[in-house]
């Protein structure tokens, strides 16, 4: 497993904690090698067209970025870690959704992200939670509260009754995706669609048929750090519940989300220099 420069990563079979301790110079040239191909998806950031350039996607970010909530922003800046973490150390999955809606500037309305094996084309719905310290708790409890919190939304969400166009996001997320490579998306779209064909039928999928991803992202002083120990607890009690098919726990800590937010925007700063 590589060693970046800023993180602190612990890889477990079933779990995952990364300690994000410096937004160093590593990471920052990954999030520029990275952030076309995470907000658009492989096909688009490799068809060499300018909209999908680093530079233009930078502004589309901000642009979708700046008129949101506080926690709007916590969860955008919590989810563009877990893609940057997902490619850098979990190379036995392909992502199969880009980070933007296709169409529209608003929240994706699927799952946060699909994760395509690539073993066996096993698929993982993946959920994400990101936020500051709750009031009178520590790193600790606030990730327990934000994995349950994950746990509780994708539960509903996948066992509730007509949730097709859940699947039918996803469906075309993954078009969107691996449009150029035939195999692997013809594959994953027919995993998805067998998924959502049966909604509200007496053969619907239910949140224990399948695999998921449940990420944290905490926004907090790395003088009190997330423990180990409490993310092998927290796996232990939700396997224990029997509500998915298999289950795998990333938590994420970094002391603050407005660090990323003020890169991004001089990096688009500087690309407009260097233009004029």
């Amino acid at each position: 497993m590589r060693t970046l420069d800023g993180i602190i990563f612990v890889k477990k079979t079933e779990y995952s904690l990364c300690h994000i301790t410096n937004f160093s110079d590593t990471l920052k040239s990954i999030l520029r090698k990275q952030l076309s191909f995470i907000c658009y998806g492989k096909s688009s950031s490799e068809s060499g067209l300018n909209i999908y350039n680093y530079k233009n996607t930078l502004k589309e970010f901000l642009t979708r970025y700046e008129p949101t909530s506080y926690d709007l922003k916590l969860g955008m800046i919590g989810e563009l870690l877990a893609h940057v973490i997902i490619n850098e150390y979990f190379n036995e999955y392909n992502i199969a959704t880009p980070f933007f809606n296709k169409e529209e500037r608003n929240i994706k309305k699927g799952f946060d992200i699909v994760l395509c094996e690539k073993l066996d084309y096993s698929i993982w719905i993946t959920e994400i939670k990101s936020g500051e310290l709750h009031i009178r708790k520590d790193s600790d409890q606030t990730t327990s509260d934000l994995l349950d919190t994950a746990k509780r939304d994708l539960i509903r969400r996948l066992n509730e009754s007509n949730n097709s166009s859940l699947w039918l996001n996803a469906i075309n997320d993954a078009k969107l995706v691996f449009d150029k490579y035939t195999d692997l998306k013809d594959a994953v779209v027919r995993i998805l669609a067998d998924y959502g064909v049966n909604d509200d039928t007496e053969n619907s999928n239910k949140s224990s048929d399948i695999n998921v991803f449940l990420i944290s992202t905490l926004f907090a002083s790395l003088s009190n750090p997330i423990t180990e120990a409490n993310i092998q607890n927290k796996l232990k009690a939700f396997q224990s519940e029997n509500k998915f098919n298999k289950l795998f726990i990333l938590s994420l800590q970094k002391s603050t989300y407005n660090k990323i937010y003020r890169f991004l925007k001089e990096e688009v700063k500087s690309a407009e220099n260097i233009d004029s």
